[in-house]
């Protein structure tokens, strides 16, 4: 066995699977191989480690995701010290590399309508079935609040356009049911009327070259995240991600006066004090008095 299916099979879910596997491809593109499994472990040691982390790719990333790439190192170092490939005093040495720390603020105003509109517009402008599927993705994830994991595997058959509802089956297998706006169902029906019915039960799945639907499996929650990322970055210069779709629909919800124990059904927590992260607006309100105050002449 490779050391990065020995580490795949360690994993307890599909989803850290996917998404650990997805990084290990990213790492290798970065080291120039083909696999992981490529790696010439004599020489692997903790400067090549560190190397590899500042790397312009890698340090443009938020500190959380720095660290994820890290653990992910750790691990396979790991798996190759468990094979005998990489000496223990080595792989040692590589899991005392620190965590990447950082503070940040979560960005005071939330994504605008109007931001929104510009990305969907943009995947209207494409002309493309990939646009209308992404179009559709950005549609759900905006308007109803969906985690990226969520979009990636929402069946069909949990969509009903007759009386605009969804039902989502989210964390811990956890099951709710969002409605849905004209709009959002307008757009996920156009994908559908492209996509068909053929093949997985799933509604996103990938596409080939030339536009040939992939209808064998759904797309992974790492390709909906760079969906994202590429399509907010061209239409409004900035990079979202799925996340802050969630974060801008439970915003807009708050602003529209819903109370805070709908907005926790409707977005999938179980415990209210996670939903109240997302209610910002009395810093928000703190945060716009100070910029009325006139401190110049």
């Amino acid at each position: 066995m490779t050391v990065s299916a020995a580490y795949l099979n360690s994993c307890t879910s599909e989803q850290s699977q996917t998404r650990i596997a997805f990084e290990l491809k990213r790492l290798a593109k970065l080291m120039h191989l083909t696999s992981v499994d490529d790696i010439d472990w004599h020489r692997f040691d903790r400067a090549t480690v560190v190397s590899l982390l500042s790397h312009p790719e890698l340090k443009t990333r938020k500190a959380a995701t720095q660290n994820f790439t890290l653990s992910v190192i750790k691990r396979l170092c790991e798996e190759a010290s468990f094979a005998q490939l990489l000496p223990v005093a080595r792989y040692l040495s590589i899991k005392r590399i620190p965590n990447f720390r950082s503070i940040r603020c979560p960005p005071p105003f939330s994504l605008t309508k109007t931001e929104i509109l510009k990305m969907l517009q943009l995947c209207r402008q494409d002309g493309s079935l990939k646009g209308i599927r992404d179009a559709a993705i950005l549609a759900v994830g905006f308007g109803c609040g969906l985690r990226r994991s969520e979009i990636a595997k929402l069946p069909m058959d949990n969509i009903d356009f007759s009386n605009h509802l969804v039902r989502i089956i989210g964390k811990g297998n956890r099951e709710r049911i969002i409605g849905l706006s004209e709009s959002v169902c307008n757009y996920l029906q156009q994908w559908l009327d492209r996509r068909g019915s053929t093949g997985t039960s799933y509604c996103f799945v990938p596409l080939a070259k030339g536009e040939k639907l992939i209808t064998s499996r759904h797309l992974n929650d790492e390709t909906i995240y760079l969906i994202v990322q590429t399509r907010s970055l061209t239409a409004i210069g900035r990079t979202i991600t799925p996340h802050d779709l969630r974060r801008a629909f439970a915003s807009h919800l708050l602003a529209s006066n819903i109370d805070i124990n709908t907005l926790r059904i409707v977005m999938g927590h179980s415990d209210i004090s996670t939903t109240q992260i997302y209610d910002r607006r009395d810093e928000l309100a703190r945060i716009t008095t100070v910029a009325q105050i006139a401190l110049l002449p």
